[in-house]
Parts: structure tokens; sequence; C-alpha cells
């Protein structure tokens, strides 16, 4: 089981990651820093969502007692980055590119605590059924598709009736690989 030793602190505005974390059975406290999520250049695309989580904890203040947990997902298709939509037209361009296709959910987590750090990034395969453009102009005008990368939450309306496959966590897809994180909790002393 998690050791209560150190208090926990969710160092993320998402209400998916505090949904996982409290299905998980897991008391903690949600603090946020706003910071711009900008990538260096040539990043890799894998490396990219650890490297947001990291930037995070870095940002967020804690006590030398607190454990810190920072997270971060994107979705990657093919050769491109797809964050969080800022507009209609971009969430639609996004589903555009997911429709019948695979593509990868990175979720980077980073959990500090003093000088201590582990971070680590986990990775689902998603395949997304046809999506129509009337299917796209709905989900788009319910408001889901901006908080989230890639422009869709599998836990919402299109996940349940688009996502033929995955490969991988269906929570890591969600935000969170509760599954790696729960050890590395265990682990932490």
């Amino acid at each position: 089981m998690i050791s209560k030793d150190h208090p926990i602190v969710l160092g993320s505005a998402s209400p998916r990651r505090k949904q996982l974390l409290e299905a998980m059975d897991i008391e903690f406290t949600v603090r946020v820093a706003e910071i711009e999520e900008i990538l260096p250049p040539g990043i890799a695309l894998s490396e990219a969502a650890e490297y947001l989580a990291v930037l995070k904890s870095e940002h967020i203040e804690r006590s030398e007692k607190e454990l810190l947990i920072t997270a971060d997902s994107v979705v990657v298709k093919g050769e491109e980055l797809l964050g969080k939509p800022s507009n209609a037209e971009e969430a639609k361009t996004y589903l555009e590119n997911i429709s019948a296709q695979w593509h990868t959910v990175y979720t980077g987590v980073c959990l500090r605590q003093g000088h201590r750090i582990e971070r680590f990034t986990d990775l689902t395969e998603v395949k997304m059924g046809k999506i129509s453009a009337e299917e796209i102009d709905y989900y788009v005008e319910s408001g889901m598709a901006y908080d989230k990368a890639g422009g869709y939450g599998i836990q919402d309306w299109i996940g349940w009736v688009k996502v033929e496959a995955i490969k991988g966590s269906y929570a890591n897809v969600m935000g969170l690989p509760t599954h790696r994180v729960y050890e590395a909790l265990k682990g932490w002393h």
C-alpha cells in the first residue's frame, strides 16, 4: 500500500488526473502553477510529455516533506504532435487526422520530493474508428475537445463510440498511467 508518511500534492488542474488519483484511494491536495508549456527545439515527440511534466514540477511550491506528482499527456500521429486545441478549427483538424487511424498517447510523470526526483513516460496506442464530419462537429460544439491532448477524451462520448482498440493503459490515455504511478509511490520511502 501507499505510505502516508509524505503528504501528496497533485500538480495538475486536470479533473481526470484528480479523478484517477481519487480512484486509487490516494489522499492528496491540488496545487497548480501557471506556466507556458513550450517545448525546446528538436525534442523527440516521445520525450515531450515527460519534459513538460518535469517543467511543471519545477514551478510548483512545496515543502521538503511533500511529494509532488505532475504529469502531462501528448498525442502523436505520425510525426505530428497534437496538443490541446486552441480553437474549433484546430480541434476539427486533430480529429480528422486521427479518424480511422492509430495514434500514440504519451503521458510523462514526475514525482519530486526535496532533491529526489523520479520521472517516466508511459505510452498507449489508440485505434480511432472513422469519425464523420457531423460527429466531429457535434463533439467540438459540445465543448469537450478543448482541454485534452489530441482534441478528445477517451472517457467522453467520442471515446465510447469511436475508439476501436487500445494497446496499453486506458488510464494513461485519460492522463495518468495509474499502474506505474502506484508502483512508484509504493517504492517511495
